[in-house]
C-alpha cells in the first residue's frame, strides 16, 4: 500500500510536470545547455565552466529518443523533478516513518521552486535527484558497506551533473566516522574518484587540459567576483546579517510565505519534544539531516550570488523532511480529537496554499514567453538579418539561438573572444552603415530615444524578466559611443551618467578630418583624480575633482571612426571597500561622466 501511494504521488507529479512544462528556453543556461548537446564545448560556453558532463551526457540520451534538444532537456527535467521524491520518500523512512515519508514527498512535489524548475531547461532539478538519491545510499552505508561503496560511486557522478555538490562530501565523511572502519574510507574515496575520473577524463581530453585550464580559472574569477564574500570586501556581523537575511528571502520565494510557517512547526514540534523529554542531541538523525544541510547554507550564505531560488534545491529534500517529521511529531503529541483534526487541517491549510501558489507560477510559465524571446521573435520580424548587427547583453545566448542568421556581439567579457565586441569590431559595423541593436541600455552617450521594451514578471521565472531594445540608423556624424570599461548607464535627476573603471575607450564617428573640442561633466570618485584622454594628438591630461565640473579636451579627429582611450592612473576603487562602509556596489569606479558630446 505505502509503495502504491509514492507510485501515485511519483505519477501525478511526473504528469502535471509535463502538462505545465515550457514551450521556451527561459534561461541564459537554458541556452548553451541546448546547444552543448549539439556540440559540447566549454571553452564556447556550451556549456559554461565547470562544465556539466553527465547532465550533458544523460541529455544527449534522451535526446536521441525525442530529436529536439529543447524538448529531451525540459522533460529530463520533469522526470527527475518527480524521480526525487522517491529516494527522499525511502530516506524519510528509514529516519521516521511512513507517514513522514508521505507528507515529505507531498510538500517536496509541491515547493514552488521544485515544481518551476522541473519545467525549465535546467541543470539544478536534476542535481536535486541525485544529491537526495546519494544522501540515502549513504544513510543506508552506516550499517552496510555495499551501499557505502555504492554511495560513493554516486557521489562521483552527482558531482559531474552539477560540480558544487562536493558539498556533499562532509557527509559522505559523516558516514565513515560512523563505520570506524579505515580501509572502507580508503576503498570508498577510490571509487568516488573513479566515478570523478569516468567524466572528467573525457571532459579534458576534448577540451585540451591548458584550454580545460584555463576555462576553469575564468569562471572561477567571474564566480568569485559575483559571489558574497568578495562583494562584502570583508566580514563583519552587518555582513553576515545581511547574507542571512538575502538567504532567507530566498527560502521564502523558493517555498512561498508558508516557508515561514513551517519554520514555526519545526520550532513547536521541538519544543514539545524537549517538554516530553524525548530530545536527543546526538540523535544520528539529526546530525544527518544537519550535515547535510549546513556545507550547503554556508557555501550559499558566503560564497553564492543570492538572486535566484534555484541555488537552494539541494536542500529542499532534507528540508521537507524536517518538515514532514515535525508534522508527524505534532500530531503524534496531540491528544484530543477535535485538537487532532484542526491540527490536520492547518497541515492541509498550509501544503495547499503553497501548492496553489506553486501552481499558479507554473500556469503563467507554461502560457507565457521569456522577455528575450518576445525580443527576438520582433527583431525576426521588423529587421533584415543581413543589414543589422544586434549588440547583447543578457539576452546575447537567447538571440544567438532565436535569430540565426543574425549578426550578435557580446558587450560584455566572455571565455570565448570571438563574440566580444571589441571598439575595432563596433567600428567596422558603423562603417557598414548597418541598423544597429543594442540590448539593455544604449550604447550612445547621446542617446535620448525611448526603448523598445518587452517584459515578463519576475514572478513567474526571476531572471531575464525585462529587454530592452535600442535602434541606432544612418548614425549621425559626431555620435559618440561607448566602448570598453564603462559601467552601465545610471540616471542622475534625469541626465544620463556613465562610471568609468580604471580605463575604458569611446568611439567618435568622423566624415571629415577636423578639429573638435570633446566636452563633458565629470566628477571623482573618493578622491582627486586625473584623466588622461589619449588621442592623435597623444596625451591630454586632466584633474576632476569631487564635484561635477566642466570638462573640455581639444581632438584631431581622422575621417572615419576615432577611438578615444581614457585612463585615470589612480586607478578605481569599489563603493563596499571603503572603510565603515554598508554600500552594496561593488563595481570599481574612476570617474562619473556626464553630456559627452564633440563640438
Amino acid at each position: 500500500m505505502a509503495y502504491r501511494a509514492l507510485g501515485f504521488i511519483v505519477l501525478f507529479s511526473f504528469a502535471l510536470r509535463m502538462l505545465l512544462r515550457s514551450d521556451y528556453l527561459d534561461d541564459w543556461d537554458s541556452v548553451q545547455f541546448v546547444l552543448a548537446l549539439g556540440n559540447y564545448s566549454i571553452v564556447y560556453h556550451q556549456p559554461h565552466p565547470p562544465g556539466y558532463p553527465v547532465y550533458i551526457f544523460l541529455g544527449r540520451a534522451l535526446n536521441m529518443l525525442l530529436a529536439n534538444g529543447q524538448l529531451s532537456l525540459t522533460v529530463m527535467s520533469a522526470i527527475f523533478g518527480s524521480l526525487c521524491l522517491i529516494p527522499t520518500y525511502l530516506l524519510s523512512r528509514e529516519l521516521f516513518e511512513e507517514r513522514t515519508a508521505a507528507v515529505a514527498a507531498i510538500i517536496l512535489s509541491l515547493a514552488p521552486a521544485a515544481l518551476i524548475f522541473s519545467e525549465v531547461v535546467m541543470s539544478d532539478i536534476v542535481s536535486m535527484f541525485f544529491v537526495a538519491a546519494t544522501a540515502y545510499l549513504l544513510f543506508l552505508g552506516i550499517s552496510s558497506r555495499k551501499h557505502y561503496y555504492l554511495a560513493a560511486f554516486t557521489l562521483g557522478i552527482t558531482i559531474g551533473v552539477r560540480q558544487t555538490d562536493f558539498m556533499l562530501i562532509p557527509l559522505f565523511l559523516l558516514v565513515a566516522v560512523y563505520r570506524r572502519d579505515l580501509r572502507d574510507l580508503v576503498s570508498s574515496s577510490a571509487i568516488m574518484l573513479a566515478s570523478v575520473l569516468l567524466w572528467l577524463v573525457p571532459v579534458i581530453l576534448d577540451t585540451g587540459i591548458k584550454e580545460f585550464a584555463e576555462a576553469q580559472r575564468l569562471q572561477g574569477q567571474i564566480a568569485l567576483q559575483n559571489g558574497t564574500l568578495y562583494g562584502a570586501g570583508w566580514l563583519n556581523p552587518e555582513n553576515i546579517m545581511h547574507f542571512l537575511q538575502a538567504l532567507f528571502s530566498l527560502f521564502v520565494e523558493g517555498w512561498s510565505i508558508q516557508f515561514i510557517a513551517f519554520l514555526g512547526l519545526t520550532l513547536v514540534a521541538a519544543l514539545m519534544r524537549i517538554k516530553a523529554g524525548k530530545t536527543d542531541p546526538m540523535d544520528k538523525r539529526m546530525i544527518f539531516l544537519m550535515t547535510w544541510l549546513v556545507p550547503y547554507l554556508l557555501v550559499f550564505t558566503l560564497a553564492y550570488q543570492l538572486y535566484i531560488p534555484r541555488y537552494l534545491l539541494p536542500v529542499f529534500p532534507p528540508l521537507a523532511i524536517i518538515f514532514a517529521s515535525s508534522m508527524v511529531s505534532i500530531l503524534k503529541q496531540t491528544r484530543k480529537g477535535w485538537q487532532r483534526g484542526l491540527v490536520i487541517l492547518i497541515f492541509v491549510a498550509l501544503i495547499s496554499a503553497m501548492g496553489g501558489q506553486a501552481l499558479h507560477q507554473a500556469y503563467d510559465l507554461h502560457n507565457s514567453i521569456p522577455a528575450p524571446v518576445q525580443a527576438a521573435q520582433f527583431i525576426q520580424k521588423n529587421y533584415d538579418p543581413e543589414r543589422t548587427l544586434i549588440i547583447a547583453g543578457d539576452s546575447f545566448r537567447h538571440f544567438q539561438y532565436y535569430l540565426p542568421g543574425y549578426t550578435v556581439k557580446l558587450n560584455w567579457f566572455t571565455a570565448a573572444d570571438d563574440w566580444y565586441l571589441t571598439p575595432e569590431r563596433l567600428y567596422g559595423y558603423l562603417m557598414e552603415n548597418r541598423t544597429i541593436i543594442s540590448e539593455g541600455e544604449p550604447i550612445s552617450f547621446a542617446d535620448s530615444a525611448n526603448p523598445v521594451q518587452f517584459a515578463r514578471e519576475g514572478r513567474i521565472y526571476p531572471k531575464h524578466e525585462l529587454v530592452a531594445l535600442y535602434e541606432y540608423n544612418n548614425t549621425p556624424d559626431l555620435s559618440i559611443f561607448k566602448g570598453e570599461g564603462w559601467h552601465g548607464q545610471e540616471n542622475w535627476a534625469g541626465v544620463p551618467t556613465r562610471w568609468m573603471t580604471e580605463e575604458a575607450t569611446l568611439l567618435l564617428p568622423s566624415d571629415a578630418n577636423r578639429s573638435v573640442d570633446l566636452e563633458f561633466i565629470a566628477l571623482a570618485f573618493g578622491q582627486n583624480r586625473t584623466l588622461e584622454v589619449w588621442s592623435q594628438d597623444g596625451l591630454a591630461p586632466r584633474d576632476v575633482g569631487e564635484s561635477l565640473a566642466e570638462i573640455r579636451v581639444p581632438l584631431r579627429l581622422r575621417s572615419g571612426c576615432n577611438i578615444i582611450r581614457l585612463r585615470v592612473p589612480e586607478g578605481c576603487e569599489r563603493p563596499c571597500d571603503q572603510q565603515e562602509s554598508v554600500s552594496e556596489d561593488c563595481r570599481c569606479l574612476s570617474l562619473a561622466v556626464q553630456n559627452l558630446r564633440a563640438v
